[in-house]
C-alpha cells in the first residue's frame, strides 16, 4: 500500500472511532424488587466512566406497597458491609446521600449526571440502597450494593 492509501485508512478509522465514542450508551443500574417487596437485587456495572447514568427501579408484582432508593458515598474505611449492618432507614453518620427517591408504586427510570454531584463524589465509589414499604407498614431497607467505582 502506498502512503496515501494508508493515510486515508487511518483517517477513516479515526472517524469511526470518534463516532463510536459519541454514540456510546450511558450505563444502566437496575434495582429489582421481588414480588413481596422485601428483597432487592442489583444488576449493572461495578464501574463506569464519570458522566451520566440511568437508574431503573423495577417493582415486580408488589402493588400493595411502594419502593425507594438512595445513592450514597461512604466515609473512608467504610464498606457495603457497614451499610448492610446499619439497622435504621435514617442516613448513617458515615454516609453522604447524593440523591434519593420514593415512594414509588410503579417501575421508574431516572437519569443522573455525576458532574452535578462532583463535590460529593470526588473519586469515591457509589453505593445503592433499596427501601420498601407495605401499605400501612414501616419503611424497611431491603438491599445494599456497591462499591461501584467511577473512572475519571
Amino acid at each position: 500500500m502506498n502512503k496515501k492509501t494508508i493515510s486515508i485508512l487511518f483517517c477513516v478509522l479515526l472517524i469511526l472511532t470518534i463516532l463510536i465514542g459519541c454514540t456510546a450508551k450511558n450505563p444502566t443500574l437496575s434495582l429489582t424488587f421481588n414480588d413481596a417487596g422485601d428483597v432487592c437485587t442489583y444488576k449493572g456495572p461495578d464501574k463506569f466512566q464519570y458522566g451520566t447514568f440511568t437508574l431503573n427501579l423495577v417493582q415486580g408484582k408488589n402493588p400493595a406497597g411502594t419502593i425507594g432508593y438512595a445513592i450514597v458515598t461512604l466515609a473512608e474505611g467504610k464498606t457495603v458491609d457497614d451499610l448492610k449492618a446499619w439497622n435504621s432507614t435514617d442516613t448513617p453518620p458515615f454516609a453522604t446521600v447524593l440523591t434519593y427517591g420514593g415512594p414509588y408504586s410503579q417501575d421508574s427510570n431516572f437519569d443522573f449526571d455525576l458532574s452535578k454531584m462532583a463535590d460529593y463524589v470526588q473519586g469515591k465509589p457509589l453505593y445503592l440502597a433499596c427501601f420498601s414499604q407495605a401499605k400501612g407498614g414501616e419503611i424497611k431497607a431491603v438491599g445494599n450494593f456497591g462499591p461501584i467505582d467511577i473512572k475519571q
